[in-house]
C-alpha cells in the first residue's frame, strides 16, 4: 500500500485527473500530487484542483518544495 500518489497531469492513455478519480473511489484518503507543465490559474487551482488534489505542482518547481510536499502529504 502506498502512502501517497503523485502524477502528471498529461498522461499517455487518459489524463492525471481521470486517474485521480479513479484512486478517490478506491482509497478516498490516499494524498494526491498533481504535477505538471501546465499552468493554471489561482481561480481554477482554488475552484477546481483543490477539489481533486492535495496539492498542485509545477515542473518547474525545485525538488526541494516537491519533497516538502510530498512529506507534508505524507506526515514524513
Amino acid at each position: 500500500m502506498c502512502s501517497s500518489d503523485l502524477s502528471d497531469l498529461q498522461l499517455e492513455e487518459s489524463d492525471g485527473l481521470a486517474m485521480f478519480e479513479k484512486i478517490r473511489a478506491r482509497a478516498p484518503h490516499l494524498p494526491l500530487m498533481l504535477l505538471t507543465g501546465v499552468l493554471f490559474d489561482q481561480t481554477v487551482i482554488d475552484r477546481t484542483l483543490s477539489r481533486k488534489v492535495n496539492a498542485y505542482i509545477e515542473k518547474t518547481a525545485p525538488l526541494s518544495r516537491v519533497l516538502a510536499e510530498v512529506k507534508r502529504l505524507t506526515g514524513g
